[in-house]
């Protein structure tokens, strides 16, 4: 069991992270922060419910459901499935309004993080951990003085359809905005666009972990667009970059590809919404390919 060199996944919230999380998260070797172990930080006792997941009739069904992309899969799982841990990072002192350096380092702070990801190893007895936690992108420096050894994987994906994606989900209005000062409704009370703080949002995520990735040591990039088109290979590229094997048990799970939802932007967004995140955005998005 080994907390000191876990799996981050990284990217701008919107992005494919959560699925990414889920597919990799049912890995047989991992253990993961889920709703449950969120709500109660600290309790082995409800912790013991995860080793469900590994009850070969009950443990199967359930960890189809946690991949499956639709409401009724979180429906039927609904504590036993993966967590960003939000309340986990906020108990340890994480700040999730303000980018963070490793001047905002804090050994109690890291101990607290740590002290709960070797509790999950250990009442699961998994042998690695995994964790999505979109916030993370603004405090990149900071968990990289925690965690030196974690293998970073940042999702990518055409910001079109993240930023579509932002403009259509409740929480997204009451979003605070890291490098703001200001949650998304502000914003929106002072007459500004809506549009161009999405774009920006998705611009400043990406840049932030463009401008900081040669501090990892391990660090690779996945695009959504290939995650989608050939789910299989994209995770069983991602399993050797983290050193993890790719049993056939686990294989059977993972589907062939799954949906891709890119082409909900060209429906939902106006030309004048689209004129408007190209303004913000088109050198970015020519620079990973979305555009000639």
């Amino acid at each position: 069991m080994d907390e000191r060199a876990p799996i981050m996944i990284i990217g701008s919230g919107r992005s494919g992270t959560t699925i990414l999380y889920k597919l990799l998260a049912i890995h047989p070797e991992l253990a993961w922060f889920s709703v449950l172990s969120n709500k109660y930080p600290g309790s082995k006792g409800w912790l013991r419910f995860h080793k469900l997941l590994d009850y070969r009739g009950v443990g199967k069904y359930m960890k189809k459901k946690i991949i499956e992309p639709t409401r009724f899969g979180s429906f039927t799982v609904p504590y036993l499935r993966p967590s960003e841990g939000e309340d986990i990072y906020a108990s340890c002192g994480f700040d999730d309004g303000r980018r963070m350096t490793e001047e905002d380092y804090d050994e109690g702070m890291e101990r607290k993080l740590k002290d709960l990801m070797k509790m999950h190893l250990e009442v699961t007895g998994k042998r690695r951990f995994i964790n999505k936690r979109t916030a993370n992108t603004q405090r990149l420096r900071l968990v990289n003085r925690m965690f030196p050894d974690a293998y970073y994987v940042h999702m990518i994906r055409d910001g079109r359809a993240v930023i579509n994606s932002y403009l259509n989900v409740e929480w997204w209005h009451d979003t605070m905005v890291w490098w703001l000062g200001e949650k998304v409704s502000e914003w929106e009370k002072q007459g500004k666009d809506p549009v161009e703080l999405a774009a920006r949002q998705w611009r400043r995520n990406f840049e932030e972990i463009m401008a900081n990735k040669g501090i990892f040591k391990r660090y690779m990039e996945v695009r959504y667009e290939d995650l989608t088109k050939d789910t299989r290979k994209e995770i069983g590229r991602i399993l050797d970059f983290c050193e993890l094997s790719f049993p056939e048990s686990y294989k059977n799970l993972i589907p062939k590809c799954l949906p891709n939802m890119n082409y909900k932007w060209r429906q939902g967004l106006t030309k004048e919404q689209i004129s408007t995140i190209e303004e913000n955005t088109n050198d970015v998005l020519k620079t990973l390919g979305y555009r000639d």
